[in-house]
Parts: C-alpha cells; sequence; structure tokens
C-alpha cells in the first residue's frame, strides 16, 4: 500500500502547492516564494536534525526523492502550511504574538490530522505512537516549527536568522516538552473509540471560540487549504475500505466544521 499512497501523494503535492501560489495576489507572490524557500529549507534542516538526534520516526522508502532522509516534496509542501496559516490567522487577529501563537495551535490541528492519516497510509512511521500511532511529541514539533517560523518572519528576521532559528528553537521546545512531561506520560495508544470524542470535543471548542469570526477567511486563502484536506479525507476513506480503519474515519470528520465556519464562500483574492 505505500508505494502506491506515495505516489498519489508526491504527484498531487504539486498542483496543491501551485494553487496556494496562485491564489495569491501577482504582486505577492514573488516575495511569498522567497519567505517559502526559506521556510522550506528550514523545515529539512529541523525534520532531518530531528530524525538524527533522536531516531523517533523514519520515512517510507517509497519517497522518491529525499534530501537525506526527509523527502523534498515534504519540504516544498511545509511552506503552504505554514504560510497560509499564517494568511488565515491574520484575519483573526493583527497583534504579532498572537498570530505566532495561533499558527502554531492552528498547525497543531493540521499535524494531527495529517501525522495520524499519513502514518495508517505508510506514508512515515513512528517508534510509539499515542494517537493512532502518533507521539504528542510529534505533533509539538510541527507546531513549535511553524510558530517559531511565523514569529521570525513578522520580525523581519534576516534569510538567515529565519531559516536557523525556528529550526534551533523547535529542538529547544520539543526537549522542553519531553523532559517537562511527555517523557513520563501520554505515550501508550488511546484506545481508538476515545479519540473521536476528543477530536469532536477540540472542534466544539475551536467552534465557540471563534463565534464571532464567521466568514472571516475568504476562500482565496481557505481554498488552497481545503484542497490539501481533500487530499487527506480521500486516504483516510481509501485507507477505511482496504484497512478498515473506522475510528480513524470518525476522528478527522470534526476537523472540518471550524475551518466552514470562519470560510467566505464569496470567491474572492486573497490579500
Amino acid at each position: 500500500m505505500g508505494l502506491n499512497v506515495v505516489s498519489v501523494v508526491e504527484a498531487l503535492s504539486v498542483p496543491i502547492l501551485a494553487a496556494f501560489v496562485l491564489a495569491q495576489p501577482r504582486a505577492a507572490r514573488g516575495p511569498m516564494l522567497r519567505d517559502a524557500l526559506v521556510i522550506g529549507l528550514g523545515a529539512v534542516l529541523g525534520e532531518e536534525t530531528c530524525i538524527a538526534f533522536y531516531r523517533f520516526y523514519a520515512y517510507s522508502p517509497a519517497w522518491s526523492v529525499k534530501a537525506v532522509a526527509v523527502p523534498v516534496m515534504v519540504g516544498c509542501i511545509w511552506p503552504a502550511v505554514v504560510l497560509s496559516a499564517r494568511q488565515v490567522v491574520a484575519r483573526l487577529t493583527q497583534h504579532p504574538g498572537r498570530r505566532a501563537l495561533g499558527v502554531a495551535l492552528l498547525v497543531l490541528a493540521d499535524a494531527t490530522l495529517v501525522e495520524a492519516v499519513s502514518v495508517r497510509c505508510g506514508l512515515w512511521a513512528w517508534e510509539e505512537g499515542a494517537v493512532f500511532g502518533v507521539p504528542v511529541i510529534g505533533l509539538v514539533g510541527w507546531s513549535a516549527y511553524a510558530g517559531l517560523a511565523c514569529a521570525a518572519l513578522d520580525r523581519g528576521w534576516p534569510a538567515w536568522a529565519r531559516l536557523l532559528a525556528p529550526a534551533a528553537g523547535t529542538h529547544v521546545v520539543l526537549l522542553a516538552a519531553w523532559w517537562g512531561g511527555l517523557r513520563w506520560g501520554l505515550r501508550a495508544p488511546v484506545a481508538g473509540w476515545v479519540l473521536p470524542w476528543v477530536s469532536a470535543a477540540a472542534a466544539l471548542v475551536a467552534t465557540l471560540f471563534l463565534r464571532r469570526h464567521r466568514g472571516a477567511v475568504p476562500l482565496a486563502i481557505m481554498g488552497p487549504r481545503a484542497l490539501a484536506a481533500a487530499l487527506f479525507f480521500v486516504l483516510v476513506a481509501w485507507a477505511g475500505a482496504t484497512d478498515g480503519a473506522g475510528w480513524l474515519a470518525v476522528f478527522v470528520v470534526p476537523f472540518a466544521p471550524p475551518y466552514l465556519w470562519l470560510t467566505s464562500w464569496r470567491a474572492a483574492r486573497a490579500g
């Protein structure tokens, strides 16, 4: 199953990334691509060092092109994840600190969905995991990198600092979270029937928190994120049909309502 799924993800990642870039106003595409290059390289740097230092997960050998251990396509997709999250949060708050925190929380939700589905489909595998084979520390890592990359960008740091600081800062957060608690708890697999209740409760809390922001995010911003999410919904449906991943399918459904609530369904270009 891994080889077929990896090929599909690699093939569809390019048009999803292109959709994100083309959704931007023409004048913003150049700066966006420059920011994307730095964030993508920083993400690969962060992942390569995490894999080398901690040996806690590994990508499937079916990925076609890798930097060392990390697929190049993963480095191409993470800029769209971080920058589109930044655009979404910018519609909700203009405060730089809150924006970085908001991006971290939004990417935490993204990573929870993506990691659970990807591990199930064999794109990569962790040594252990509480959430459908995914450890909580893995979700913390992606959230930390996204928030730190956004903070560096908001503060106008030079490219070299935006490349190195988020990757280094992610290691600091990971070590603090690991030795501060996650090494001793939340490591055992959680029963599959429990996790849909957790995702439903989190979605309800998020929707209530965002109740004043209905339709705040233009379709031009949310659309590319919806395309990426649709890919993973299709993957989990396919995994359910082939492997009986019923609880995973129920788990991912509540991720959609908060995004639907935030989206303005009138077509408009991203600002």
